[in-house]
């Protein structure tokens, strides 16, 4: 996809199927991988298609955000690119709120979370960082409160706005009674800020308490977040005994 072919198509997207919106943007994203196409071209094909409606381009956009921040990390610090994904996810974060609604199609249901992480880390949106953290203090008190599929996104985006603490989430995953309790805590716990919050969930992995099959859902989204991976490289060179002791297929 070259820019030309880009621009023209951000202004008559609505004449294309579901399936050839989604090869376009996926095609774009590669196009800027790869160098043969601007990241502002990119973005600004992204702006324009704010009012997608269909499901997996949404994602996609989403998902086309957060590489951008990731790719970009000095730009992405930078107030025009929160509010550049403000204005490309603000629609959506709007139609979709925080809360199920009754009836509604199972595909808002799958966006609601993704668009609700994506708003919040990517685009500061306070609403939304509000609303996570409401959502995560109604799970610390009570997980069966919060919907199942809302939770994970409640304690990431929580924790990674620093509206909830380590202690809190150590606390669900001790008293956590089903896998997706446990596994919504490790995603919070892979989410805290970087220095002493995301030290002492990298530290709790080693412990008896955590179990050794959830490892990766920390350690994954601290190494893979920019502002923590540092961090996290450094602690599994100094704890690697611990590591391959807790999980010797590391090592096999």
């Amino acid at each position: 996809v070259g820019a030309a072919a880009l621009r023209a198509l951000a202004g008559r997207w609505r004449g294309l199927d579901a399936r050839s919106l989604l090869g376009v943007l996926e095609n774009a994203r590669g196009a800027v991988a790869a160098g043969r196409l601007a990241p502002d071209v990119y973005c600004d094909f992204l702006l324009a298609l704010r009012e997608a409606p269909e499901r997996h381009a949404v994602e996609e956009i989403a998902g086309g955000i957060a590489w951008v921040c990731d790719a970009w990390e000095e730009a992405a610090s930078l107030p025009g690119c929160a509010a550049w994904a403000r204005r490309v996810l603000g629609g959506h974060f709007e139609r979709l709120g925080t809360s199920p609604r009754p009836g509604e199609p199972e595909d808002d249901a799958i966006l609601r979370p993704q668009v609700l992480v994506a708003i919040g880390r990517r685009g500061r949106d306070a609403r939304a960082i509000e609303a996570a953290a409401e959502g995560a203090a109604r799970y610390h008190k009570s997980p069966a409160s919060v919907p199942a599929d809302l939770a994970p996104a409640f304690l990431a985006l929580a924790a990674h706005a620093g509206r909830l603490g380590f202690e809190a989430l150590r606390d669900l995953v001790v008293r956590a009674a089903t896998p997706d309790q446990r596994l919504a805590a490790a995603v919070g716990l892979g989410m805290l800020p970087v220095g002493g919050p995301s030290a002492r969930a990298l530290d709790f992995t080693l412990d008896e308490a955590f179990r050794a099959q959830d490892f990766r859902t920390v350690f994954h989204r601290a190494i893979g977040r920019p502002e923590t991976r540092a961090q996290a490289f450094a602690w599994l060179k100094n704890s690697w005994a611990g590591v391959a002791r807790r999980q010797p297929e590391i090592v096999m």
